[in-house]
């Protein structure tokens, strides 16, 4: 939203992701390096040892502020990313935690690594940082004024969230659906899409949000697209008889959360007037997400407009 109709990222924000990113790119690989062991693996080029040592010591000895990743880095990262034991560890991620995006930057490291580098606005939709508190987002569309509120999904951000938005038109829900054979960071054993779910469920069955329409966008769908040949659905749907397809995966978790829809809404003898929309999207595809986001935009101003009993 910032990139489609708000003024794009200001300097110091492409400044605080640069080092995000860099940060998020070197601690990655030490998470693979450190989970090698405890899954009874090993680097296929033993040598590489000392790599990881230096990615370990510039971690700990850089300065946040200045920091740029050096050849060594560079080196270090390039060569233990291709390494065949880092990869079988990379295959079994679902047995620890792991943002799936930070592949990009291992794979575009001479990019990063120049002296110089900007984040691009790709480089920012790629990069993993947690919404903490409640950020706002103004813009004007077709002359009209919107306010939109990013606002953490995670347990503890929750609170601070749930009963503020009474009043809001609509509601866009981003799910994550790649991560349905993942589990919560905050636990390390809830699974994330079981969770979505159930927070989904919270939301479209609260009193503070029944006049609200829902837009669900059903995220990640590449890296979906890319997990659900290998891992099955059944790690979060244990009953699940699709195949290892997208199309059997998504349209049995589109079911779900429309059930969730359905059945809270009647639990509490109430009915939302309003249909809940479902986009498959791709972050990271601005193209794609300006399409959906504006066709979006188009349905609330028409809701809106009936509400107000002028269509």
């Amino acid at each position: 939203m910032q990139i489609i109709h708000a003024s794009g990222f200001s300097e110091a924000k492409i400044e605080e992701m640069r080092v995000v990113i860099i940060s998020n790119t070197i601690q990655s690989m030490l998470v693979l390096v450190d989970n090698m062991e405890r899954l009874g693996l090993s680097l296929h080029d033993p040598q590489l040892r000392e790599q990881a040592g230096h990615l370990r010591k510039y971690e700990n000895e850089a300065d946040d502020e200045t920091r740029q990743l050096t050849l060594e880095v560079k080196t270090a990262i390039k060569t233990l990313w291709a390494d065949e034991g880092i990869q079988r560890c990379f295959e079994q991620r679902v047995n620890f935690q792991f943002a799936d995006s930070v592949i990009h930057f291992f794979e575009d490291i001479d990019r990063i690594s120049q002296h110089g580098y900007r984040p691009t606005p790709q480089d920012i939709l790629y990069c993993r940082t947690a919404t903490t508190g409640v950020v706002q987002v103004n813009f004007v569309f077709k002359r009209i004024d919107f306010e939109v509120y990013d606002v953490g999904g995670q347990r503890s951000e929750r609170r601070k969230w749930i009963h503020c938005f009474d009043d809001v038109h609509a509601i866009i829900f981003v799910v994550a659906i790649s991560e349905y054979d993942q589990t919560l960071r905050e636990d390390n054993k809830t699974n994330r899409l079981a969770e979505a779910l159930e927070l989904y469920g919270g939301i479209v069955a609260s009193k503070f949000f029944q006049k609200a329409s829902i837009i669900l966008f059903l995220n990640k769908k590449d890296l979906f697209d890319v997990k659900i040949k290998q891992v099955s659905l059944k790690f979060c749907f244990p009953k699940y008889k699709g195949g290892l397809n997208y199309q059997e995966g998504v349209n049995h978790i589109r079911r779900a959360f429309r059930k969730l829809s359905r059945n809270k809404t009647e639990n509490l003898g109430t009915r939302r007037k309003e249909q809940i929309y479902i986009h498959e999207t791709c972050a990271t595809d601005t193209n794609q997400v300006t399409v959906v986001i504006n066709s979006v935009i188009d349905l609330i101003i028409q809701e809106n407009l009936k509400s107000a009993g002028m269509l």
